[in-house]
């Protein structure tokens, strides 16, 4: 009740967790729910922040989608292209190094897909899957562009403030951002590998026809108003659930194992939190958390249910692909929280001014 209208009018889309710990030591998490295109989730997001201050601001984000972070953004948001270009310019840093590798410039995405671009080569199922991912992306990039509306800025609201704060005071780095999302590979892949055969040619043909056959911005403007009058929905969750009834599996990878994913990596984001300042008892730490809206009562669930199985657990079986991924990577996936690099910012902003 001590946050500002119309936050402390939300019921749905605004939960409440309190995570205790050792000697009196607790975490709030603020639960944010948006719905990824509307101007007041952005408003929500910037209220939220400056209304609590929070020493951790975690994202439904990963790696590959930084750039939606940056303003401005960056032309095209093309699953391939945009994490190619920057693989290509470390793989030349790489070689003016002689071999030796940046581990903290390059995200587990970029050399993961590194790999996987070099075994992928003359296999017709992965490069199918690679035009199924483009064309989708593409679609909802046109949309986007149809109705007049900006993908994500509530993350963007977000970055500006932890940049402001991390620029007041760059010696103390009291806000943290995580990017909490599992990799947008990884969950690309899962959903293709969970389609059959047919499935699989079901959803192409689909993804072809509605690259021809666009609906018109008025139909458009009437879906997602439709979904926006809804609390508790967000453009991404609402998408699936429609594409659900034709592909079963889909809303199971990208929804409700996402779901799991964050809520395994807020807890240990808490968990490190709690563990890391022992000299600090009876502290109550502060974490927003701003995902879609259709992420809410899954990640609550997660988080207020006991379960037999440690994160860790949880973890590991939610980023496994049929093709095998290295040690390294599975280990980076499973026990680590991944925080925003600055330098990785601006090198990828340096990147994109390139381009332009």
């Amino acid at each position: 009740q001590r946050l500002p209208f119309p936050l402390n009018n939300k019921t749905k889309t605004l939960q409440r967790i309190v995570v205790p710990g050792p000697v009196g030591r607790t975490v709030e998490i603020y639960l944010l729910g948006t719905a990824h295109v509307s101007k007041d989730s952005s408003r929500d997001v910037r209220l939220l922040l400056e209304s609590l201050e929070p020493d951790i601001i975690f994202l439904e984000l990963c790696d590959q989608r930084i750039p939606m972070l940056l303003t401005p953004p960056p032309a095209t948001m093309d699953n391939e292209n945009v994490v190619e270009d920057q693989s290509q310019s470390e793989e030349e840093e790489e070689e003016e190094e002689e071999g030796k590798t940046n581990t903290a410039r390059v995200g587990f995405w970029q050399r993961l897909r590194r790999r996987k671009s070099a075994q992928a080569s003359g296999n017709n199922e992965k490069s199918m899957y690679a035009v199924a991912a483009s064309m989708l992306t593409n679609m909802q990039q046109d949309y986007a562009e149809s109705l007049g509306v900006e993908l994500g800025g509530e993350f963007r609201v977000a970055y500006d403030y932890w940049d402001t704060m991390r620029k007041q005071d760059e010696t103390s780095n009291r806000v943290h951002m995580i990017l909490g999302d599992r990799p947008l590979y990884l969950t690309l892949t899962r959903a293709w590998e969970s389609l059959g055969i047919w499935g699989k040619t079901k959803l192409m043909v689909g993804l072809l026809i509605s690259s021809f056959q666009k609906p018109k911005p008025e139909e458009l403007r009437e879906w997602m108003q439709r979904i926006l009058q809804d609390d508790g929905g967000d453009l991404l969750s609402e998408s699936i659930a429609e594409l659900a009834q034709h592909f079963p599996t889909l809303e199971e990878v990208i929804i409700r194992e996402r779901d799991a994913y964050m809520a395994c990596k807020l807890y240990q984001t808490c968990r490190h939190l709690l563990m890391s300042r022992a000299n600090h008892p009876n502290e109550r730490y502060c974490l927003v958390c701003i995902v879609g809206a259709g992420h809410v009562d899954g990640i609550c669930r997660w988080l207020t249910t006991k379960t037999d199985d440690s994160p860790e657990q949880v973890l590991s079986k939610l980023v496994r692909i049929k093709a095998m991924i290295p040690q390294e990577d599975h280990d980076v996936l499973v026990h680590d929280i991944m925080e925003v690099n600055p330098d990785l910012l601006k090198d990828i902003l340096q990147n994109m001014q390139q381009q332009q």
